[in-house]
């Protein structure tokens, strides 16, 4: 999954980039389910609102369109993210108010990234589970593995394109505030690769 940037986590962008690879930014949930960038692409993340219910799921299957990443922005040079595969399918569930309370993404995903200096290019799959959850109204948190992280030059840590492969695990939080979403990496195990090292130019 992606994680992108969440703000679109249209659920990875950030992934699984949880718009995350992975958004937001998910790609965008500032996850992917992915990716991370908070974007999970192709499900728009709505404000929590108070009260009771636990209704659903709801399908959907989220679109991640291509993006491309100045120099600085993610990684030192300028990237090009797609994804050549994409089968995803999210479940949401949402409150008596119609706001999420809880997410999951699955499915055949790969993420393609390429050195737009260089012209060197990775294909990734990530097509693992990730879990979105909503305990505050503006700040939801990817969990999973087999996603892609992708955090910005403002997020915490900054600058990196994380591959959550099989036998690791991340837990992203992304929070939304004046337009602007914020990743931070809450906890990360095992070996994941970062794509900005692997793409650098020798």
């Amino acid at each position: 999954m992606r994680f992108r940037s969440i703000a679109a986590v249209t659920i990875v962008t950030l992934g699984a980039a949880v718009g995350v690879a992975g958004t937001a930014d998910a790609h965008p949930i500032p996850f992917k389910p992915f990716h991370t960038n908070a974007t999970t692409s192709g499900h728009t993340v709505k404000r929590a609102a108070t009260g009771g219910g636990f209704n659903g799921p709801v399908i959907s299957r989220p679109d991640y369109p291509p993006e491309d990443y100045a120099a600085g922005e993610v990684c030192p040079f300028p990237v090009h993210v797609d994804d050549p595969v994409n089968k995803v399918t999210i479940e949401e569930w949402t409150n008596d108010a119609g706001q999420p309370v809880y997410d999951v993404g699955y499915g055949p995903l790969n993420i393609r990234v390429r050195n737009n200096w260089t012209g060197k290019t990775v294909v990734r799959w990530i097509s693992g589970n990730a879990n979105f959850s909503y305990p505050d109204p503006t700040s939801p948190i990817l969990t999973g593995n087999e996603i892609a992280v992708t955090l910005h030059k403002g997020d915490n840590p900054p600058n990196h394109l994380y591959i959550i492969g099989k036998r690791d695990y991340a837990a992203i939080r992304a929070v939304h505030a004046d337009g602007h979403t914020t990743k931070t990496l809450l906890y990360l195990s095992g070996h994941p690769e970062d794509l900005c090292k692997t793409l650098a130019p020798r």
